[in-house]
Formats: C-alpha cells, structure tokens, sequence
C-alpha cells in the first residue's frame, strides 16, 4: 500500500496491491479538487444493484 500526501495533509492518491483467488491486483484512487462544490444526483432505480442480490448463489473457488 502506498499514499501520497500533499503539503496541506490530504490524501492526494492512494494505491494498492496484493494477490486475490483469481490473481494479482493494482487498485489506484486519485483525489483532487478538494473544497470545491459537487452537485451528486441519485441515479435511476433501474441504474442501481443491490450487491446482496448479487452474491446470491456466488461461490468461491
């Protein structure tokens, strides 16, 4: 895992890796434009999963 930090203590990207069941993965999240307005709208209900649902009858291996 690694994180980088800016002068004023903010998390400015963070990565990490490692290995899972299905192999190796590399996750990278950048974070910018701190204080600045975001208008967020909910999507439409047919946009939207419910993750519960989804695992049903998953199985690992």
């Amino acid at each position: 895992m690694d994180l980088w930090i800016d002068q004023d203590d903010r998390t400015r990207r963070f990565r990490t890796r490692g290995a899972a069941d299905k192999g190796r993965f590399d996750l990278t999240m950048t974070f910018f434009d701190y204080d600045k307005p975001v208008t967020v709208r909910a999507p439409a209900a047919k946009d939207v999963v419910d993750p519960a649902q989804m695992m049903k009858g998953a199985t690992s291996g």
